[in-house]
């Protein structure tokens, strides 16, 4: 689809100026949407959004339309949540690149560190620094269990091992990207996949609170448990 008839839909977030400037810089290379938003960390339409010519405009111009109509808002939202998407199916890798992947115990926990770093080239650095802090102490230059603790939730989750399988856990950033984050080790932590997935580009703190909304409104008690 080309840039002037890319339509723009769904939730769009902000995004800093360094990270506009990365986008077009990857685009020029030559990269597709999709792939673009894996390294920057960001979904296909909100790239497109920040570095699309016309883009803005183009939203703005639906918003409008649709606050002009009685209900305009709630309207839009029944038609996002009536809208039907159609779920890519991930392509199957070669035998070569699965024997690959199943010959190195740390492969996938090495992998999802590098889309958190977000960085070309070699983070062995890097790895070496996170399995410090995850697991201070032990034996890392052998590793070969990556079980650990969801600090938001406390469930069990395994580092390393593939999003669809159970206790799959991943990389998120304490302060997120989109708000000034860094991608330093010192704003990583590991968290429940679904956590991950829920806690989008809040705070900690932010998250916690909505939890807590979630659970009174339910008719929960909560209480803050001291140590």
């Amino acid at each position: 689809m080309s840039n002037h008839k890319r339509r723009i839909t769904g939730v769009v977030h902000s995004v800093s100026e360094a990270e506009k400037e990365k986008m077009r810089d990857l685009k020029k290379e030559g990269l597709p949407y999709s792939t673009i938003s894996k390294i920057v960390g960001f979904s296909d339409k909100t790239v497109a959004y920040h570095i699309v010519s016309g883009a803005k405009a183009r939203k703005r111009k639906i918003t409008k339309k649709w606050e002009k109509k009685p209900g305009g808002r709630v309207r839009k939202k029944l038609s996002d949540f009536n809208r039907v998407f159609s779920v890519a199916v991930k392509k199957n890798v070669s035998e070569r690149t699965q024997l690959h992947y199943d010959s190195k115990p740390n492969m996938r926990i090495y992998k999802k560190l590098y889309g958190f770093l977000n960085k070309k080239g070699g983070i062995m650095a890097e790895y070496r620094e996170v399995l410090e802090k995850l697991w201070l102490g032990e034996d890392n230059e052998n590793r070969t269990d990556f079980w650990t603790k969801c600090v938001l939730s406390g469930r069990d989750i395994n580092l390393n091992v593939k999003e669809e399988e159970p206790c799959c856990g991943a990389f998120d950033h304490q302060l997120p990207r989109g708000r000034g984050g860094s991608n330093n080790i010192d704003n990583c932590q590991p968290l429940d996949a679904l956590i991950n997935y829920m806690k989008h580009d809040r705070t900690n703190e932010e998250f916690i609170e909505i939890c807590k909304e979630v659970l009174t409104y339910q008719g929960y008690t909560v209480n803050e448990i001291e140590d």
